[in-house]
């Protein structure tokens, strides 16, 4: 269904985004949900700032991307199961490898 059939108004269609950032170990992961109009995104039902880089606190997060009012309608994908990995960050050589000089 349209979403304008859904709601029984003209509702704006908008679409949100979330980019993730996943370094060695944990310290450095991160996410960030894209600052759309119309959005409001939700991590354990909680509202998130959106347009921020956020701390991942768990190797796993489930955001969501809901409308913001009843003008508004999330259309594509509106879930992101972000998976962060917690691989060990390289260690620099013990030996300077020979640079030719």
């Amino acid at each position: 269904r349209l979403c304008s059939e859904v709601l029984g108004v003209s509702a704006i269609r908008v679409k949100g985004t979330v980019t993730k950032i996943d370094k060695c170990g944990r310290a450095g992961d991160a996410f960030m949900a894209k600052r759309v109009k119309g959005v409001t995104y939700r991590v354990n039902g909680d509202a998130i700032r959106a347009g921020v880089w956020l701390k991942a606190k768990t190797r796993t997060v489930k955001v969501r991307a809901v409308a913001s009012g009843t003008g508004h309608a999330v259309v594509g994908q509106d879930t992101w199961t972000l998976r962060f990995t917690n691989e060990r960050c390289a260690t620099p050589p013990q030996v300077l490898p020979d640079t030719g000089a």
